[in-house]
């Protein structure tokens, strides 16, 4: 019953280079859910993450987290920071490229979004979110015929995700639009 004591420890464990990180993952996993019921718990999860990658510097799983849990703070920039981190540090995984191009959109970061989603191509040819951000990009940098072409691509692939395909056509819509090409608008 002493949370004070028991968060004492916790943190103790978090710092502790030796213990496996597969354990502070799993409790910091645990806290995603708490911080959406608890919301005074957000803090205390954040200086998990932080002495995590104290403990971790090297660990992309690590900073990924921490991007997770800024992210859910909506401290977007840093969030984004966090993610590139775990990718340079090695992370193969989808769902980091796709966090790093989301974020990227929503920071209106055309050009890096635009560099990110070129990249996730080569490594994610059969993710139909990669061509939908390539597109985005294309579209906010008016290069509106790779953006159609990257949209009709990503179209062909979204398989069972009806919010995606209508994405994919309102902003195939839209780029028509652009394009004064009436008829396919």
């Amino acid at each position: 019953g002493d949370k004070e004591k028991s968060v004492e420890e916790l943190k103790k464990a978090f710092q502790n280079k030796d213990l496996d990180i597969e354990t502070k993952l799993s409790i910091l996993s645990s806290y995603f859910a708490l911080v959406e019921l608890h919301p005074e718990l957000k803090e205390q999860a954040l200086d998990m993450c932080r002495l995590l990658i104290e403990a971790h510097p090297n660990e992309s799983r690590a900073h990924a987290v921490y991007g997770d849990f800024l992210y859910q703070d909506k401290k977007t920039a840093e969030a984004l920071v966090e993610f590139k981190t775990a990718r340079e540090l090695g992370s193969k995984e989808f769902i980091v490229y796709r966090q790093i191009m989301y974020l990227e959109a929503q920071l209106q970061a055309w050009d890096s979004l635009l560099v990110e989603s070129e990249e996730a191509l080569t490594l994610f040819p059969d993710q139909p979110e990669v061509y939908y951000l390539k597109g985005v990009a294309c579209s906010q940098k008016k290069k509106y015929t790779d953006a159609v072409a990257a949209y009709q691509t990503g179209l062909k692939m979204v398989v069972d995700n009806k919010n995606l395909e209508v994405q994919f056509y309102a902003s195939l819509g839209d780029t028509y639009q652009e394009l004064k090409d009436f008829p396919k608008s």
